[in-house]
């Protein structure tokens, strides 16, 4: 009897080990799997242009950068910031270990942020949900594609998701080796891009105000203030002496400014020199055509190039600070390009076309339903405000900050819009990204608190 008791214990020994790993792990195991095969299928696809490696329009500007001296003004003050040359430098310009590197980079910030967000739930319904949301999300096409793309949006999304990450670690546990890595991580995103450096600003002055409220932890508070400043105002000195605000300013005037009656009266008022040439501008069709003319400074361009690098960002400035309508009109317009990206499609030229797996796990993170994804999102508001009023202490700070995280979506999504009129789903990737990461946070939340007050009125009625 002892030994069949024994032999069956040994046979089912396995079926109740399977019984003990939590979804949570296989889920992980599974993305991990995928984002590996998928920056394997770029690195040795083949075929007419060669690896599934997708070259964007400033792939040929960040190589150039990326060859310049480490201690250039070439590498510094570029056209485009140091952050990404910087990576590409550390694997020798191998456009194939950079895929690679940054595929690693986004499965460690990711899976992080899983895991870090999972630390603050209670219920596995509530993990469960939150660790599919946020992984599918980074499985997206719409994501996906920019981990095998020669350009900074996929190391942009990293650094992002990881400050996260390490703000939410901060909520409740405001250690040291947190507070270093989240100043190495802050550090990097404000170098990576300049919308970035103004991010960086932001979270600078929050410190401050957490400084002054928290004096007992001022020498952490006081750290984060600092470097974040001094990274997101010395990564705008760079763009500044690199004069990189002048493409975008260029093309903004062109192409939204001029095709607004009362902003192009104001800056006509400001002197904008607004002839048959700079009209011609007013379509992205006709800008595209026109391109390498007012690249190389044609004389038809001149004037118009000269007002733009003369007073066009003070003209620009003082617009947008008078007309505070127009400020939030435009986002509010164009919504849907700064929160559904969609897959660019120059991925399908570069061979890389979304198999049906990609785009059903898509669909679970990125849902392009616009109403639909409206309706998630007050939901999910309304769900953090009861939240907080609801919980207490440690799962409350959680709450709270997660609803700064959402607060801070409008000014990130006004940084993004008003920085550039040109490819602003690519440009507004990170902020996608942002606001749907606090939705998935704020549901599984929601959830959470939930479940547990359901769990609690059960044990009352049956007392």
């Amino acid at each position: 009897m002892q030994v069949r008791e024994a032999q069956s214990h040994i046979a089912t020994a396995p079926m109740r080990a399977l019984r003990r790993v939590r979804p949570e792990y296989v889920i992980i195991a599974i993305f991990v799997g995928l984002k590996l095969y998928y920056a394997l299928r770029s690195v040795f696809g083949s075929g007419l242009l060669g690896p599934r490696v997708i070259y964007g329009s400033d792939t040929e500007e960040y190589l150039s950068i990326a060859a310049a001296p480490l201690w250039s003004r070439d590498f510094f003050a570029g056209p485009d910031p140091l952050g990404f040359p910087l990576l590409m430098k550390l694997v020798l310009h191998n456009l194939r270990a950079v895929v690679l590197l940054q595929t690693t980079i986004s499965v460690v910030s990711w899976t992080y942020l899983a895991r870090t967000i999972q630390s603050f739930l209670a219920s596995q319904a509530a993990r469960t949900i939150v660790v599919i949301g946020i992984l599918a999300t980074a499985l997206a096409p719409a994501v996906q594609q920019y981990d095998v793309a020669i350009g900074t949006e996929s190391l942009s999304i990293s650094l992002m998701v990881l400050l996260i990450a390490l703000g939410l670690r901060l909520a409740t546990s405001l250690t040291s080796r947190h507070v270093a890595a989240f100043l190495i991580v802050v550090a990097a995103a404000a170098f990576t891009r300049d919308t970035n450096a103004i991010f960086a600003l932001g979270i600078g002055v929050g410190a401050l105000v957490a400084l002054v409220r928290s004096r007992d932890q001022w020498r952490r508070f006081g750290a984060i203030a600092l470097v974040s400043l001094i990274a997101g105002a010395g990564a705008l000195k760079l763009s500044a002496d690199g004069n990189r605000s002048y493409w975008p300013l260029f093309e903004t005037v062109a192409l939204r400014i001029n095709n607004d009656h009362d902003a192009r009266t104001y800056f006509i008022e400001h002197g904008e020199p607004y002839d048959n040439v700079v009209k011609g501008l007013r379509t992205p069709a006709i800008y595209y055509l026109e391109q390498r003319a007012f690249t190389a400074n044609t004389p038809p361009f001149r004037k118009f190039r000269a007002w733009i690098e003369d007073h066009g960002q003070a003209t620009y400035a003082g617009f947008l600070l008078t007309h505070p309508g127009y400020v939030l009109s435009g986002p509010i317009n164009e919504r849907d390009a700064l929160f559904r990206p969609h897959l660019d499609g120059i991925g399908k030229l570069f061979g890389i076309d979304p198999d049906p797996v990609t785009r059903a796990i898509g669909w679970v993170g990125l849902p392009d339903v616009t109403r639909w994804l409206g309706y998630w999102t007050a939901a999910s508001v309304v769900g953090l405000l009861w939240v907080i009023r609801r919980a207490r202490d440690r799962q409350q700070r959680f709450a709270m900050l997660v609803f700064a995280l959402g607060v801070l979506v409008v000014p990130h999504a006004l940084v993004v819009y008003h920085g550039d009129a040109l490819e602003v789903s690519r440009h507004a990737i990170t902020l996608a990204v942002h606001g749907r990461v606090v939705v998935w946070i704020a549901t599984a939340l929601t959830v959470d608190t939930a479940l547990a007050a359901w769990g609690g009125f059960k044990t009352r009625r049956q007392h």
